[in-house]
């Protein structure tokens, strides 16, 4: 927890029905009132853009010499619309923390002090709510003073006379940015979805503010930012003590997720941010969280966006859109409870199939196993460190309305955990990759041997079990062999498990990975064993050619022939063997695998920079750039080493000594680059254009005095380098004509190439003629 961002650790109980804590019956109900009576809008502020957080147009504004009133108004309207764009908001925690014991005896020493050297409105807002937190207000004791003053309204707050939306409101417009109170009604955490009627949910008031920020509307909900707890809510410690924390998270939320736990009065029903609800429609929609956001889930098909799913199956699936770098160093947790048993910890969560996927998308899911009719609560929650609590994203009730006997959903043979079914973010974590076999569930015939196979990059102490609901250990481990095998070229290892089940049923096969003398699973697949019968009614018999190509495609897979998995792979799709396949998906695997690990080599072999540089860019976004680390980093080496010798070469400035002089000279016939080059030097060293016609009148100046010839290149080399030169713009286009048309820019680079000319193997001398190579 950062020490910068916590306004207290309050311990506080959630005991409903003492007197003395009936304002903490709920942590984030706030059970106060305004008695000062702050204004919740002042006249003249921008329109809320209808449902939407884009940026508020300018609007025109009346003729003539405006009052005091209409000059804010003006300022406040043609404001420069900013574009979003990143802030850093440790400064304005930082100077909150500076001044947290600052007495606060007005408003306008306040601002003056919380708004020094902030230049954006969002870092002066956040640095207004930090300091708020940092002020105890709950607790602290020499709180006094006129209501109008900072203090004498802290007094309010803590007396439950005073909301911190009026407070947060009060200060925001004295720094003269327009805010609003919203007051209205909101979900906690311990709202049963779809559960409370229309009286009680109102009776969970609260109040929040929009304020108009750089161009933009922002919701900022002050209360749950400085008195929201960090773990309520979360059913191994809704009765233990609760931990109170700055959650920031409250702080410009989304509009679209805030509105589904807090939803405007009739009164201000246009302040609505966000998603438009109607108060039956809110009272049904999904309680979505801020991790929910942080998360970037997203709703699709298979993701209900009521609160309340119901199912005559006892199967429900719910999914959500996220992406991989979201989750990382995230692990997702959910809780699964009968109504009739919510305060047993009987706990459901073996009946809840979760997987988290990456291909073909991204996407967390879970299939939920409705073992009884009744209904039952669902909470997904996340973790960003393992000694965290977890924090909720989001709840469901899911509602069994019939089940047929034969057909009740069993619990699953292990529960998943965090790491789910399938091949997740975990098991590359642990260093599992190119795996046979992507998804969680897999189905398979009675006593059919599949066989699944695993890369690894590093020697590990792997373990593989197989678990049934009833069978023991013992009885099921007959059924699964699994073996280790090194490859010393490529320091590879691969993990081949063989399952071959007589027996009827779904068995859980997990891969465990010691770690600190500690096992970690990494790795859970559900394996559904059916009748023969039933499988074949589900599809057609396959043909001959078919189960000769898919037989082919097992064959090659362990080979690195790029030729040989092309044609079997070729043979596949000519028999229209499904794009679905796993051995298909895999011999495509394969084959992208070698082609990368080619191109690598390649580049071993070509040895340039640029070349390097664009195959290490290249395998950055590659799907096996974790699988070819070792060869990635020799073309890393390769390329850092390249790049020093050349550095090193560039450096060391060839030294332009009479001997190289003397070479140049003695060149019969060199090349026209050379002979304006040579011209050029001569006319910044002071010769005249009308005895340069010739390379051998160019000659006989270089030779005349080769010490005087040097020491005047190099003096003009030093005054062109430094930016001294005696030549002035005229002089460099008189000079520029007299070289037949070279460019300013390049007369000046004349001598810089003289200085740095050097004398190479006389078979690779570039200032040499084919005629006078052949001469030498």
């Amino acid at each position: 927890m950062d020490d910068e961002t916590v306004s207290q650790t309050a311990e506080i109980t959630a005991q409903p029905g003492t007197e003395e804590n009936t304002k903490f019956y709920d942590p984030e109900v706030e059970v106060a009132t305004d008695e000062v009576g702050v204004p919740l809008e002042e006249s003249g502020y921008p329109p809320l853009p209808p449902y939407d957080t884009g940026p508020v147009k300018s609007v025109p504004l009346n003729k003539g010499r405006p009052s005091r009133r209409r000059s804010q108004q003006q300022k406040l309207q043609t404001s420069q619309i900013q574009p979003e764009e990143i802030i850093d908001y440790d400064i304005p925690k930082s100077l909150a923390m500076k001044n947290q014991n600052m007495k606060a005896k007005d408003y306008g020493g306040l601002v003056k002090v919380l708004t020094n050297g902030l230049t954006s409105e969002r870092q002066k807002v956040m640095c207004f709510l930090a300091w708020i937190s940092r002020q105890e207000i709950e607790t602290r004791k020499d709180l006094k003073g006129n209501p109008d003053t900072p203090m004498g309204y802290m007094k309010l707050i803590q007396e439950c006379r005073g909301t911190y939306s009026a407070f947060l409101a009060t200060i925001c417009r004295k720094a003269g940015m327009p805010c609003v109170i919203v007051k209205g009604y909101g979900k906690t955490s311990n709202t049963k979805p779809g559960e409370q009627s229309e009286e009680e949910l109102k009776k969970l008031s609260s109040s929040w503010n929009l304020v108009f920020v750089d161009g933009h509307w922002k919701i900022v909900h002050p209360f749950m930012v400085c008195h929201g707890t960090e773990n309520f809510g979360i059913p191994s410690v809704n009765d233990k003590i609760l931990q109170r924390v700055f959650q920031d998270n409250y702080i410009f939320p989304e509009g679209k997720i805030f509105s589904t736990r807090y939803i405007p009065d009739e009164h201000q029903i246009k302040w609505q941010l966000g998603v438009k609800y109607t108060f039956a429609e809110w009272k049904m929609a999904p309680c979505l969280y801020p991790p929910f956001q942080n998360l970037d889930f997203q709703f699709n098909e298979h993701s209900s966006k009521s609160a309340v799913i119901s199912t005559e199956t006892g199967l429900i699936r719910i999914s959500f859109l996220t992406s991989q770098e979201k989750l990382t160093n995230k692990d997702i947790r959910f809780n699964l409870k009968a109504f009739d048993e919510l305060n047993s910890n009987n706990d459901l969560d073996e009946y809840v199939f979760m997987t988290v996927e990456t291909e073909p998308s991204e996407r967390v899911t879970f299939e939920v196993r409705l073992p009884k009719i009744s209904s039952y609560i669902f909470k997904i929650f996340v973790t960003e460190k393992s000694d965290e609590l977890p924090k909720i994203v989001v709840s469901y009730r899911l509602d069994c309305m019939k089940l047929i006997e034969a057909n009740i959903p069993g619990k699953l043979p292990i529960p998943s955990g965090v790491i789910g079914w399938g091949y997740g973010p975990k098991a590359v974590e642990y260093g599992l990759f190119m795996p046979s076999h992507h998804t969680g569930k897999i189905t398979m015939k009675k006593s059919e041997s599949l066989n699944m196979q695993f890369l690894m990059l590093q020697e590990q102490n792997i373990t593989v079990c197989l678990y049934h609901t009833t069978l023991s250990h013992t009885e099921v481990s007959t059924f699964l062999l699994h073996s280790l095998k090194a490859d010393r070229e490529s320091r590879r290892r691969e993990l081949n498990i063989s399952v071959q089940i007589p027996i009827e049923g779904e068995f859980a096969l997990q891969i465990g990975i010691e770690k600190d003398e500690k096992l970690v699973p990494v790795c859970n697949y559900l394996f559904c064993v059916m009748p023969k019968f039933k499988l074949d009614t589900s599809s057609r018999r396959q043909t001959p050619q078919e189960r000769a190509a898919i037989q082919g495609l097992r064959e090659v897979l362990g080979s690195n022939d790029i030729d040989e998995l092309h044609t079997s792979l070729e043979y596949a799709k000519k028999h229209h063997i499904s794009a679905d396949d796993e051995d298909l998906k895999r011999v495509q695997m394969r084959i992208h695998l070698l082609e990368q690990k080619k191109e690598l080599h390649d580049t071993l072999l070509r040895s340039r920079i640029d070349v390097g540089t664009n195959v290490l860019s290249k395998m950055e976004s590659s799907e096996f750039k974790d699988v070819l680390k070792p060869e990635i980093e020799e073309v890393r080496d390769m390329v850092t080493k390249l790049k020093l010798r050349q550095s090193t070469r560039a450096d060391e400035k060839a030294e332009c000594n009479i001997a190289t002089l003397a070479e140049i000279c003695n060149l019969n016939s060199p090349r026209d680059e050379v002979v304006t080059i040579m011209r050029a030097v001569c006319l910044l060293i002071g010769h005249r254009k009308i005895d340069l016609d010739y390379w051998e009148d160019i000659r006989i100046r270089l030779m005349i005095d080769k010490r005087k010839t040097l020491a005047l290149m190099k003096k003009t080399t030093q005054e062109l380098t430094d930016g001294t030169s005696r030549l002035d713009a005229e002089s460099t286009r008189r000079i520029s004509h007299s070289l037949y048309g070279l460019s300013p820019k390049k007369v000046k680079g004349t001598v810089e190439k003289m200085a740095t000319l050097r004398t190479e193997e006389k078979s690779t001398n570039p200032l040499e003629t084919e005629e006078f190579s052949q001469k030498k």
